[in-house]
């Protein structure tokens, strides 16, 4: 079966105690049982990420996982080096728009997770998943989208209105504590490739600073530590 599954929605998971490493474990043993019109779990689902419980993503609908099979071994990337995932590897037909294809996805993800803190769902008037009910197996659609472009409902009023939305937000903001988790022994096709957000509450994105930021904040760090340099001298 694929793993898809909607969990508490506005739960927070607490990631900050794990270590990152470049190789580690995940499991999936938690998910809600809701699915898109394809009969597809939706996420978010939990599971055991170095063997702490996590609420985990999936960007991969083209393998599967086992709810509660023993954690699998993978490869831990980060958004800054995509040579070992699925589908930003050197060998991927998807790797010249990858990077920009998950941060989509890391974007959109934030719906799932907290739906409260990002702007409210829309109501739609057509397409298959017109109920707001429904609008978290659109958005799952619309992630399962960018690297299988085959999946149930892509082309719906409700699928682009993500996609698009993606597509004019997702540069707005920091995906650094992304981490994709990709099978590192890909035994008989591989699991699916998942990701999880390693913030405290993984479900709030850090607006990422303009240029000219980092500049007052070096100017400001400079000047702070001339005055502290004079007034030690004055004592």
């Amino acid at each position: 079966m694929r793993t898809k599954a909607t969990l508490v929605i506005g739960a927070f998971i607490f990631t900050s105690s794990i270590a990152f490493a470049n190789i580690g474990t995940i499991g999936i043993s938690n998910v809600s049982g809701a699915k898109d019109s394809a009969n597809e779990l939706i996420g978010p689902y939990y599971g055991p990420f170095n063997g702490v419980t996590t609420m985990v993503f999936c960007d991969d609908l083209n393998h599967n996982i086992w709810i509660g099979a023993a954690p699998t071994t993978v490869n831990v990337s980060s958004i800054g080096n995509l040579s070992l995932t699925r589908f930003g590897g050197p060998n991927a037909p998807t790797a010249p728009v990858a990077t920009a294809d998950y941060e989509q996805i890391f974007y959109l993800s934030t719906f799932l997770a907290t739906p409260n803190l990002q702007n409210p769902y829309p109501t739609f008037t057509s397409g298959t998943n017109s109920p707001n009910s429904n609008v978290q197996a659109d958005i799952q659609d619309a992630m399962w989208s960018y690297f299988a472009p085959n999946t149930e409902n892509i082309g719906t009023n409700q699928v682009n209105y993500w996609v698009t939305k993606a597509g004019a937000n997702y540069r707005n903001y920091d995906y650094s504590t992304f981490r994709i988790l990709t099978d590192s022994s890909d035994q008989y096709g591989g699991i699916q490739e998942l990701f999880i957000n390693t913030n405290v509450h993984g479900d709030v994105l850090t607006p990422t600073p303009e240029p000219g930021f980092w500049g007052l904040l070096t100017a400001g760090a400079g000047a702070l530590g001339v005055c502290l340099y004079r007034r030690k001298r004055a004592v």
